[in-house]
């Protein structure tokens, strides 16, 4: 068994101190532990500590005062924390797929106007028509590809971040420990 110490300093532990179950859930939301929201500072707290933690495999251990811990509720609190990470992984997740697939269409489109561009100055068509869709067709495949990759490149990186947390939080071993 970890000493307290061991437990504070391992670096695959997040660590976090609180006084009542009431800590880890928004303070507004009247709805029992089971689908209660979780709060906005726990949550900038457990990004910000497993950012520093490099490993995959986490754990997440509370620190609470042995007078007020209650395992039924200790119970309930973890399974709507594996619910919500899980939840927020697996929709990060869909997001990050569905960004990605459009972007790669929008590419692909990009390139097919240009060819198309090209085939119609290839062909040396005479005709307005021809000219005018030559005129609509380059800029708009420049601009398909160049924003298509913008959004495959820079758009995914945004969401990231959330998505590796929400990686890592999906497996974490949820614990409650006296203090």
């Amino acid at each position: 068994m970890l000493n307290k110490k061991e437990i504070l300093f391992d670096s695959s532990k997040i660590t976090l101190y609180i006084d009542d179950y009431t800590g880890i859930f928004s303070d507004f939301d009247p709805r029992p532990y089971s689908k209660k929201a979780l709060s906005d500072d726990f949550l900038l707290e457990a990004k910000r500590a497993a950012k520093e933690r490099p490993n995959e495999k986490l754990e997440l251990i509370f620190l609470m005062h042995k007078k007020k811990r209650r395992s039924d509720i200790e119970t309930e609190v973890k399974k709507r924390l594996k619910q919500h990470f899980k939840k927020h992984y697996l929709t990060l997740g869909n997001e990050l797929k569905q960004l990605k697939e459009k972007s790669m269409i929008i590419v692909f489109v990009g390139f097919l106007l240009m060819v198309l561009a090209t085939y119609v100055t290839y062909r040396d068509y005479s005709n307005f028509v021809f000219y005018l869709l030559r005129i609509v067709f380059e800029p708009a495949g420049w601009f398909s590809v160049w924003w298509g990759l913008d959004q495959l490149f820079y758009s995914s990186k945004a969401k990231l971040p959330d998505y590796q947390f929400y990686k890592k939080m999906a497996k974490v071993d949820i614990k409650f420990m006296n203090y």
